[in-house]
């Protein structure tokens, strides 16, 4: 089905696909953060906005298969400081992160972790294991240790740089086991929790940046120590990109590079 046209060149799922190919194998988990929109304008006024969604979704489950894993971000941030009222509803809780994580949360074959600021939906067989978390959202039995342990292939799929949020599970184990980061430091939340009607309040951890840090996030060095390696690809797609590693290369590097320089993964507003 052709999905965007920009200048001369269409996409449609099948170029998707034969792009995403030689990159992604059947029973990967595949970890994934998504901007439906920058790859062009729509080829038709007629695609409907969920046609669209469920044409890019079955590129990936025809990617990784029926054995693989797709793990797509559904931050909601719902005990976060701006909020008056922290309640995250694990099933009505709508995430502020893009239109492709919204229809993938509403769909039935899809389960949410109890996470109220970083929560992540899963599809798979395996999704109960990888939504079993714990109270810390980079910690140990934190989704990223195990899809660490999974060895999942991080994507960013349209976006304009490579900004994987588990580099923050990286900076979580450094700083507990390495040296202290000072950008950025464990945080309580609290919080009402909802699911399926019934509510608790609870306490919830993230390695968050303090209020009037200057220092933010910054791809740079990783990217070009994991391009040095050959350990990302980037594929050009339209009017936007692909970007693809995994999570052992990401940790391998970002650790090496922390040991040398603690700023390798921020830089200075």
């Amino acid at each position: 089905m052709k999905l965007f046209k920009y200048e001369d060149e269409i996409i449609s799922s099948e170029s998707l696909y034969e792009n995403l190919s030689p990159y992604i194998n059947k029973g990967d988990t595949l970890c994934a953060e998504i901007d439906v929109m920058r790859f062009g304008s729509l080829y038709s006024t007629e695609i409907k906005k969920n046609q669209l969604l469920e044409e890019i979704f079955n590129v990936f489950i025809k990617l990784i298969g029926p054995e693989g894993h797709l793990i797509v971000p559904s931050f909601s941030y719902s005990w976060g400081s701006t909020n008056d009222h922290k309640v995250f509803d694990i099933k009505n809780t709508k995430g502020k992160v893009g239109v492709f994580p919204e229809y993938f949360r509403k769909r039935d074959d899809v389960i949410r972790t109890k996470d109220p600021m970083f929560s992540y939906l899963i599809w798979g067989k395996r999704k109960k294991y990888f939504a079993d978390v714990g109270n810390n959202s980079f910690g140990v039995d934190s989704i990223f240790e195990k899809v660490h342990k999974d060895n999942a292939k991080l994507m960013s799929f349209g976006l304009p740089k490579f900004d994987p949020t588990f580099v923050h599970y990286i900076e979580e184990l450094f700083d507990k086991n390495i040296k202290k980061i000072g950008y950025r430091e464990i945080t309580e939340f609290s919080g009402v929790f909802m699911d399926d009607g019934k509510e608790s309040l609870e306490k919830h951890y993230c390695l968050m940046r303090p209020i009037g840090s200057n220092l933010i996030f910054s791809e740079k060095k990783l990217i070009v120590d994991l391009e040095k390696r050959k350990l990302l690809e980037k594929i050009i797609i339209g009017a936007s990109m692909v970007c693809i590693s995994d999570c052992q290369s990401v940790f391998d590097t970002s650790y090496e590079g922390m040991k040398n320089d603690i700023h390798f993964l921020v830089e200075e507003l």
